[in-house]
Order: C-alpha cells, then sequence, then structure tokens
C-alpha cells in the first residue's frame, strides 16, 4: 500500500520505483487487481464522504461541477478512440471531471473529443450516481444538452458564462472549484 501510495504521491512511472520497495511488477500487479475489484474506487468514495461529514456537508454529494478539456491525440492514439472538436480544432480526446462543491473528484472520463462526450458524462453520472439533481458547468454545455439532461436523466444542467466584455482571466462563480481541481491534477 506504501508503494502504491508513493507512485502516486510523487507521479513517477512504475518501473521507477525506490529500491526501499517491492519490485514495481508486484506493487502493479496488486494496484491493478484492486482496482478491477473496485477496491480503489470503494477507498475514493469513503475518503470523499468522511471529508464532507467533516465539513458539514450530507456525504453524497447532489450538486455537482463539470468541466472537459480536449486534448490532441499522437499518431499511435486509434482513430476510434479520439474524435475532432470543432471549437477547439483539436483531432484527439477530451478528459471530463466532475466534482462536488468542495471541489472533491467524482467522476473523471476520457472520451473522444466530439460533440456527443458531454452526453457520455452526465449519463455515467446518471448511474453511477442517481442522487445527482443539479449540475453546473460552463457555456459549452448549453443548447440542446441542457433539455436532454433535464428531459431524459432528471437532472438540472445550469451554465455559467464568462461576463460581457470580460478580458483575461476572471472567477467565475461555482466553476473556478472545477479550474481549480483540474490545476492540481495537473
Amino acid at each position: 500500500m506504501d508503494a502504491v501510495r508513493y507512485v502516486v504521491d510523487n507521479g513517477i512511472k512504475w518501473r521507477a520505483m525506490p529500491a526501499d520497495y517491492p519490485p514495481w511488477q508486484t506493487v502493479y500487479y496488486h494496484f491493478a487487481r484492486w482496482h478491477r475489484r473496485g477496491v480503489v474506487a470503494f477507498l475514493r468514495e469513503q475518503l470523499r464522504r468522511q471529508i464532507r461529514t467533516g465539513q458539514g456537508r450530507c456525504s453524497w454529494p447532489v450538486t455537482l461541477i463539470v468541466d472537459s478539456q480536449s486534448v490532441k491525440g499522437a499518431e499511435t492514439v486509434s482513430k476510434a478512440t479520439r474524435g475532432f472538436d470543432a471549437a477547439k480544432r483539436i483531432n484527439g480526446r477530451k478528459r471530463h471531471i466532475a466534482v462536488d462543491t468542495p471541489g472533491l473528484p467524482v467522476m473523471i472520463t476520457v472520451t473522444p473529443a466530439d460533440r456527443d462526450s458531454a452526453r457520455e458524462l452526465l449519463w455515467c453520472l446518471r448511474v453511477m450516481q442517481p442522487q445527482i439533481t443539479q449540475v453546473w458547468a460552463d457555456s459549452a454545455y448549453a443548447g440542446q444538452l441542457v433539455n436532454w439532461s433535464d428531459d431524459f436523466l432528471g437532472m438540472t444542467l445550469r451554465t455559467v458564462s464568462r461576463p460581457r466584455g470580460a478580458k483575461g482571466f476572471v472567477v467565475l462563480p461555482r466553476r473556478w472549484k472545477v479550474e481549480r481541481t483540474l490545476g492540481w491534477i495537473m
């Protein structure tokens, strides 16, 4: 367990494991086994619930904040797993993240960078987190997605737009939490 935490904390490759720990193959084998059996997800959920209740909040979030980033796909990325994001003019994948109101990650997914990838994220959220009633997002999630989310998922999707005439960096209400979390991950 300490070796897995070392890899995560330091962001190193498995093969760069210090000699003080067991061989990297052994550590990775146990991590992969725990991941397949849902142990890693269970631990993450328990930690988030403990943090939320410690802050005096309900242990299960009902409001989330979502965002995505388009990432250019390398030539080695198969065409089946990448798409084209017309707004950013990027051929690749999209990283989606959903965080609760304190900014703790609830779901992170990677999809082909196309228009319908936001629907996939919202659908997964509905299946995995049925208690969600409201989702905040940027204006890229506006349009038909708002109605689809309400009609088919029973989830209120609200968008936060930049103030008109704003130039440069502007802290947007609610959205800054997901942006901060993305910054921490990067």
